[in-house]
């Protein structure tokens, strides 16, 4: 299964992104802070078995022990729910939104 296409709104530091022309092999590069992580975990959401365990494993990875959800929220606007869709060559999509 390989990625086609990966869109992330209200992620961590990721307000909307939409990626396309995912090949076998992809390298991700930029500056600190710029949602490198973030893009990868909102990877993770969508092909991980979706449980309430995820954001605090995330979370620990990060060193952010509180546990606080409202971390996962851009710029911590909770309001806006966060949105992950993604798709697979074998045209399968998997799309998760967070509760409102």
């Amino acid at each position: 299964m390989n990625i086609t296409t990966v869109s992330i709104s209200n992620f961590r530091s990721i307000n909307e992104l939409s990626i396309s022309g995912f090949k076998q092999f992809n390298l991700i590069l930029g500056e600190n802070n710029c949602g490198k992580s973030s893009f990868i975990e909102s990877i993770q959401f969508c092909l991980g078995l979706p449980n309430g365990m995820l954001l605090n494993q995330i979370n620990t990875a990060r060193r952010l022990f509180n546990n606080d959800i409202l971390t996962a929220f851009h710029n911590l606007n909770y309001e806006k729910p966060i949105r992950f869709s993604l798709t697979t060559d074998k045209k399968e999509s998997r799309i998760l939104f967070s509760p409102t």
